[in-house]
């Protein structure tokens, strides 16, 4: 089932926001779809947030961290997506997968 996600992304950088519109069945889904249009956004680190659909307040979805890596069992994984809910991801060339640390 797709959602439709309005999300707010913050530049740690730069400090700008970043305004996208998804339909995706994840908010994972959704930042790879953001990340893959503009590739520069995979080095750094991004604040994500939603706009609830009734009341407009913005909502923390997680963070995205550009230049981090974790190790486990002798595999690096990088480009790391931490979700509110404490999920985590990495980026891959065909989408966010699920880490199992």
């Amino acid at each position: 089932m797709a959602f439709r996600y309005e999300l707010f992304i913050l530049s740690m950088e730069s400090r700008r926001f970043i305004k996208a519109e998804e339909e995706t069945e994840s908010v994972a889904e959704a930042m790879f779809n953001v990340l893959m249009r503009d590739t520069k956004l995979c080095s750094r680190m991004l604040q994500i947030y939603c706009k609830h659909p009734h009341s407009k307040n913005l909502k923390y979805m997680g963070l995205y961290d550009g230049g981090s890596g974790r190790g486990f069992k002798g595999e690096v994984v990088q480009n790391i997506l931490t979700l509110a809910n404490g999920e985590e991801y990495h980026l891959t060339d065909e989408g966010f997968k699920k880490c199992f640390f």
